[in-house]
């Protein structure tokens, strides 16, 4: 019986994958994790023969915990996914020493034969995935495609508005290093600052050519926190002790605030 380890911080997603493993004659989950730091102690101290392992995670990324993986146990087959597009990720993922990549919204479909084939020591590629490594042989790259795996994870980070120190603390990295990789990112990109780096990211979901969580949910991220932000103010001038003048002000402001459809969230302000 080999045994899978499913790494995933929604609990209905780890579900998911339990239970289309379950009907694998064979195969068995045997342990998950919700964080990158426990998935790491999973691979220490419980026996798994395949590793499913999401890249979202929110202590650590993907990548950082396949690197992790790797150094631990070095021939343990680690099939990653996400709901980021192959040609974004899939890459970027062989690259890392994943043993394959899979989309969320594959996962029906697709990944019994993933872990099959990588629990046999092989390479598991979707269509879109071979498709994509086909077109990375050529000469045109997606300018993305020029960072390394720390500078695409730095870019997204300061594309989802995170300051450095955040991510600093996030990758437990020093704040210099991380304004080394913002710095050597820009240049890559021919950009100059975060505002052109938001504008980069949004054109190219517009483009269709590096997939939505590059650009558009990064947009949606943003402006979500900054009407956040105004309702919370708007919430703390309606507390009963507030004072009456701002109770007035807050109310005046909360009726003529609206919420502007999600089409406009997107494109007002970055034209």
């Amino acid at each position: 019986m080999l045994k899978v380890l499913v790494v995933d911080d929604h609990a209905v997603v780890r579900e998911g994958v339990k239970f289309i493993v379950g009907r694998m004659p064979g195969f068995s989950v045997s342990s998950e994790a919700s964080t990158g730091q426990e998935a790491i102690e999973k691979v220490r101290s419980t026996p798994c023969d395949v590793v499913v392992l999401d890249i979202g995670l929110p202590d650590q990324d993907g990548f950082e915990v396949l690197k992790n993986i790797r150094s631990e146990r070095p021939n343990l087959p680690v099939l990653l996914f996400s709901m980021r597009p192959e040609n974004q990720c899939g890459l970027r993922a062989l690259r890392a020493g994943a043993s394959g990549y899979l989309t969320k919204d594959r996962l029906t479909d697709n990944l019994v034969e993933a872990i099959r084939r990588v629990a046999s020591g092989r390479r598991f590629l979707s269509p879109e995935l071979r498709d994509a490594v086909v077109c990375g042989l050529g000469t045109s790259r997606d300018p993305h495609e020029l960072l390394s795996t720390r500078e695409y994870q730095v870019m997204c980070l300061l594309a989802s508005g995170q300051s450095v120190g955040k991510i600093a603390v996030k990758l437990s990295l020093s704040a210099n290093t991380i304004s080394t990789y913002r710095v050597r990112l820009l240049q890559k990109l021919q950009l100059t600052n975060n505002a052109e780096l938001i504008r980069f990211a949004l054109r190219q979901s517009k483009s269709g050519r590096s997939g939505e969580n590059l650009g558009r949910s990064f947009f949606k991220r943003c402006v979500y926190a900054a009407f956040s932000a105004v309702r919370a103010f708007q919430k703390e001038l309606h507390r009963p002790d507030a004072l009456s003048d701002s109770r007035t002000s807050g109310e005046k402001s909360h009726a003529s605030f609206q919420e502007p459809a999600s089409d406009q969230r997107i494109e007002a302000g970055y034209a």
